[in-house]
């Protein structure tokens, strides 16, 4: 018995070491540090983005995927694509859809179709938004104006972006939704624009 405890024991003691180690890597290795989202924020991102079934999303950064889940319930049709280049957030973002693709338990109409996420290991300046009806934003202030530059350059008339958090300093948003704030709140307001 105590073999076991101290097997399970090493296990986790490792896991924890490999997970600070790639995370520590990734802070280096990448422009955008793994910064997950309160899942707290995802109604009101979920709602404020007002997908439909035709809707073709970027997220860039695509962060750990948990937000796509959230949206391909409300509907199930939308197409999402994350641009991530950080290896610790890739790794996190499959483990997040693996773990959803193994949900044999629920009924055929509760299951999300995660065939319509694709996580793509792209620099985000390095993509093609052409098909793009909606952007979702965390980024931080200092490349927000570069992004903007980007967008202007390659995103069709009438997409939408919103910006969590973060807003840009050359373009004024159409809508800002303030967030209920509480004590230990990262996230206070949602940024809405049209280009």
């Amino acid at each position: 018995m105590i073999s076991i405890l101290y097997i399970i024991f090493i296990i986790f003691l490792l896991s924890v070491l490999i997970f600070s180690v790639l995370w520590s890597v990734s802070i280096f290795t990448s422009k955008f540090i793994y910064n997950p989202i309160s899942k707290k924020y995802f109604p009101d991102i979920v709602q404020t983005l007002e997908l439909k079934d035709d809707s073709v999303l970027y997220m860039l950064p695509a962060g750990d995927s948990r937000l796509f889940f959230s949206i391909l319930k409300e509907n199930k049709n939308v197409k999402i694509f994350g641009i991530e280049k950080n290896f610790f957030s890739i790794i996190v973002s499959n483990f997040y859809i693996f773990l959803n693709s193994r949900k044999y338990f629920l009924k055929k109409e509760e299951r999300l179709n995660i065939n319509n996420i694709e996580i793509l290991k792209k620099d985000i300046f390095d993509i093609d938004l052409s098909n793009a009806t909606h952007i979702c934003l965390y980024i931080y202030p200092n490349i927000m104006d570069d992004m903007l530059t980007f967008l202007d350059d390659n995103l069709k008339k009438g997409t939408k972006v919103v910006s969590i958090n973060f807003q840009f300093t050359q373009k004024r948003p159409t809508k800002e939704i303030e967030l209920k704030k509480n004590k230990f709140q990262r996230i206070n307001k949602i940024y809405v624009y049209e280009f």
